[in-house]
């Protein structure tokens, strides 16, 4: 049974998580995307793990980060996340 609310677009886009200060974290691929979410793919070299990413984040859809969505994180599974994305916090 389909849970979510909206259709999602497959992509493959390079995107980056920044921390809450907007400081880089990590460089991902955005590979679906809904009005109200995301699935995303860390992006991890061989003979590393994961980067620890926090419930809360911000997601640069663009390289110079001036179009950003606020996200939190929803579940984990080994390199991917999923999230929804939220309203700016303060």
């Amino acid at each position: 049974m389909e849970k979510r609310k909206g259709t999602r677009r497959l992509l493959a886009q390079p995107v980056a998580i920044l921390r809450s200060d907007g400081t880089f974290l990590c460089e991902c691929t955005l590979c679906d995307v809904s009005d109200g979410g995301a699935r995303i793919a860390l992006t991890v070299k061989p003979g590393t793990t994961a980067p620890e990413i926090a419930p809360e984040f911000i997601l640069s859809l663009t390289r110079g980060g001036n179009v950003v969505r606020y996200c939190e994180t929803i579940w984990r599974r080994e390199n991917e996340i999923g999230v929804r994305f939220a309203a700016r916090k303060k």
